[in-house]
């Protein structure tokens, strides 16, 4: 009996401090608003996949507090990302939504950026990016046979020279000498399609997931080609780059640089020395968002993937995104300019 009643004891004592954790951690949230920042424009995909987020994830946190989307576009996602890394104080109540852009700023080297990438609280991406080229019927590059033979440059669209619009294209130029003027400038994906439905863009390089969410029939679309050493299920009919790369440099930019931006192309995260407990209650909560039948109805029925890779993973991933061997490095930089 005396060891029973010790062991009764000790249970006791853990379970206090657990039942006040669990007590903060309900005050923490009750009554108050989370705020997801996305670093991109007004109805683009990731700001849609935000507002999904948003209208399921407060069920499932302690308190059930509101959730809303701030969207703070520019610089393919470094204007968000610079703001968010100041958030003060790290309270749980501010998420971040970000691009490969980020990410790339970092990679590439540019010494602009406010912020680290690396010790942001990672929560998990929704999805992994693949990244296709998709141009406008009207301008009659139906295949990448077609684009060529194209006399002229074919004006591809972007926001800033970090982004994927940007650097994906970039790389296309380099390996497979394909012939392209990127412009820079624009807001986001939003803005990208609407300049390709005015003819003042021929069409962009981008990620599949947001263009299939904010394009859904793909009328008037014609999508050439494809990242990824296999197709995606959805473009059996579309050709892989990697496919046309004859060289070992263009086979290293088609194929790890672009295996490595795809798995590193959406980041919802924490800022920086945000509390482990805070952390660990969000992560979970993204963890039941996703699964949670309602979610999964709407983000089918919207047309948004919906294949969530954990904080542990993205960690993995991202990692190996800023391990790139150096010469393979250096191709991706001389294909961007830096």
């Amino acid at each position: 009996m005396p060891a029973a009643r010790a062991l009764l004891f000790s249970l006791l004592i853990l379970a206090t401090p657990l039942s006040a954790v669990l007590l903060v951690r309900a005050e923490e949230y009750t009554g108050k608003t989370v705020r997801i920042m996305v670093g991109a424009s007004a109805g683009g995909g990731y700001d849609r996949e935000a507002r999904l987020l948003a209208r399921h994830l407060g069920r499932h946190l302690p308190g059930t507090p509101r959730v809303v989307v701030d969207d703070v576009p520019g610089a393919g996602g470094l204007v968000a990302a610079s703001t968010f890394a100041r958030v003060t104080p790290p309270d749980g109540l501010t998420i971040g939504y970000f691009p490969f852009g980020v990410m790339a700023a970092q990679v590439l080297g540019q010494t602009a950026t406010q912020y680290d990438v690396r010790q942001f609280e990672i929560l998990g991406s929704p999805y992994a990016d693949r990244h296709v080229c998709a141009f406008s019927v009207s301008t009659g590059i139906t295949s990448i046979e077609r684009w060529r033979a194209m006399k002229r440059p074919v004006r591809l669209g972007s926001t800033g020279r970090d982004s994927i619009m940007y650097v994906f294209p970039s790389m296309l130029k380099a390996a497979l000498g394909l012939n392209a003027e990127i412009i820079t400038g624009y807001k986001g994906s939003t803005e990208v399609r609407l300049a390709i439905t005015t003819g003042e863009l021929d069409g962009a390089c981008i990620a599949w997931g947001g263009l299939k969410a904010g394009w859904p029939d793909r009328r008037g679309l014609a999508v050439v080609l494809q990242s990824g050493s296999e197709s995606d299920p959805e473009l059996r009919d579309v050709p892989l780059a990697l496919a046309s790369a004859t060289t070992p440099a263009a086979r290293a930019l088609l194929g790890p640089v672009a295996t490595a931006m795809s798995v590193g192309g959406r980041l919802y995260a924490f800022p920086p020395r945000t509390p482990p407990h805070l952390t660990a209650v969000m992560a979970g909560a993204f963890l039941a968002t996703v699964r949670d039948p309602a979610y999964v109805q709407e983000a089918r029925g919207a047309n948004i993937a919906n294949e969530f890779t954990t904080a542990a993973d993205m960690r993995v991933r991202m990692d190996a995104l800023f391990a790139l061997p150096a010469d393979v490095l250096a191709l991706l930089r001389r294909a961007v300019g830096n």
